[in-house]
């Protein structure tokens, strides 16, 4: 019997990882989309600071800074569009199916994952290439080894927070609203935005988020500019990984008791 569970979990991520492949390799004007609008983009939010802000364009650190916010933007915003698909999920009928064979929504959201993390490395990296090339951005990373740990950790915590994020959209059944508060405060709460770029009193606010420890250990890896001990924002990110776990089994279960009662998941 643990065997057959084992098998069915791999079959069911490697079909939704396949499927995330092949949505992207289908749809080729999204790789032409990234490559067109993302240096654009970057260029634009850089413009924007020399008409309010144009001296923190003279400070190299302020500008690495905002070259990895705005990468840790791109890759916050894929997990987010990633928990939105389950619109479609839920429109077609397919999220009833889903729950009718015991898959959770983390498994099921792999697919769109996949697409979402394909645009972070294609976007990320534009973006990051356009900062260095045009603004001067500095592109070394101060702790590679961090970097990387903390990268998989927010990978991780990202996967599981689109599948709570997915659950808040059919529990409120307003994705569009729920989306838009998630596009505002999570760059605001995570670090995405340089704290040294707020005053002391609402930079002290800000480390108090969870989601500061995840992917604003990223940026502080790269930039080496920590406002809290490197290894303590290291241990506290996993300890949130973990709760987020169980948060997203918390939700999982939340939505299957609403499939239970009402007999069909429906946003209306």
């Amino acid at each position: 019997m643990e065997y057959k569970f084992k098998n069915f979990i791999i079959t069911k991520i490697s079909a939704e990882l396949g499927k995330g492949l092949k949505i992207y390799t289908r749809n080729k004007v999204w790789i032409i989309s990234d490559l067109i609008s993302t240096p654009f983009w970057v260029i634009f939010l850089f413009l924007t600071l020399i008409f309010y802000a144009q001296y923190l364009l003279n400070n190299i650190n302020v500008v690495t800074s905002l070259m990895w916010g705005i990468f840790l933007f791109i890759f916050m915003n894929s997990f987010m569009w990633a928990g939105n698909s389950i619109v479609q999920s839920v429109e077609s009928g397919i999220i009833d199916n889903i729950i009718l064979t015991n898959t959770s929504l983390t498994i099921h959201l792999l697919g769109r994952n996949i697409t979402g993390m394909i645009d972070i490395l294609i976007s990320g990296v534009i973006a990051l290439l356009t900062s260095s090339y045009i603004f001067g951005a500095t592109l070394s990373i101060s702790e590679p080894i961090l970097f990387f740990i903390s990268l998989i950790i927010a990978v991780i915590f990202y996967l599981l927070f689109a599948s709570v994020y997915a659950s808040l959209i059919i529990s409120l059944r307003s994705p569009w609203i729920v989306t838009n508060v998630m596009n505002f405060v999570l760059p605001f709460l995570s670090g995405a935005i340089p704290i040294q770029l707020f005053q002391k009193n609402v930079a002290d606010i800000i480390i108090y988020s969870p989601f500061y420890y995840i992917t604003g250990q990223i940026a502080s890896a790269a930039t080496g500019v920590y406002y809290v001990d490197p290894y303590l924002m290291l241990l506290i990110s996993i300890v949130f990984t973990v709760i987020m776990f169980f948060m997203s089994r918390i939700a999982a279960n939340k939505l299957i008791q609403k499939f239970r009662k009402e007999g069909k998941i429906s946003l209306i």
